[in-house]
Formats: structure tokens, sequence, C-alpha cells
């Protein structure tokens, strides 16, 4: 293989990793609430990052009544298995404000590590 190949091929690979980056920063679940019916939200995710930085990530209810999608059953599933697998995670999400205050509403969008 000669060395443009390889060049042509490092580029290649670094642009498909910067094309599936997603909206959160990588990091581990430290908790999942599943709380169907509960009128703040459907379901949340605390991420816990490198540096030990907590973030919150939410899903339905009235933290994200005005978020287009959310995450499917089969998407939480992948959630959920990450976690127990211990995978860290990069969530997909949108911000918006209620009256809860701001939020990061997670879309499904989810990249396992």
């Amino acid at each position: 293989m000669t060395k443009k190949a390889i060049l042509l091929i490092a580029i290649v690979g670094a642009l498909q990793a910067t094309a599936f980056a997603l909206t959160g920063a990588v990091g581990n679940a430290d908790r999942i609430a599943l709380r169907d019916g509960y009128s703040q939200y459907d379901g949340k995710i605390d991420l816990r990052d490198a540096t030990g930085a907590v973030t919150f990530y939410y899903w339905g209810g009235s933290r994200c009544a005005a978020a287009p999608i959310a995450p499917t059953d089969r998407q939480v599933d992948v959630l959920l298995d990450a976690h127990l697998s211990g995978h860290a995670v990069a969530l997909d999400y949108t911000s918006y404000n209620s009256a809860l205050g701001a939020s990061r509403c997670w879309d499904g969008g989810i990249q396992v590590y």
C-alpha cells in the first residue's frame, strides 16, 4: 500500500468519525430512571464524563413536551445494555426551556463506545 493510499484511508476515517459525532459528551450512565406516567419526564439519564462532571438528559413529560422526537423502546434498550455492559455512550439531544427550566432532551440518537 502506498503512502498516499494510507493517508487517504486515514482522512476518510477521520471524516467518518467527525460526521457521526453526537451532540452530548461521552460518558457512563451513573443512573437511568424510567418513570412511566410521571409528569416531569418519562426517562432521565445521569451521564458522567471522563472529568467526573455529571450531565442530565431527559425525554418525555413536561420537561421535553416541545421535543419533536423521543427515543424508541429499542433505543432505550440499547442505552440500558450499554450501561449494564459498562460501555460509555454519547447521546444526541436538543435543549428546551420549560416551566421547570432548561433541559437536555434526548431524541434517541446514541453512540456506544
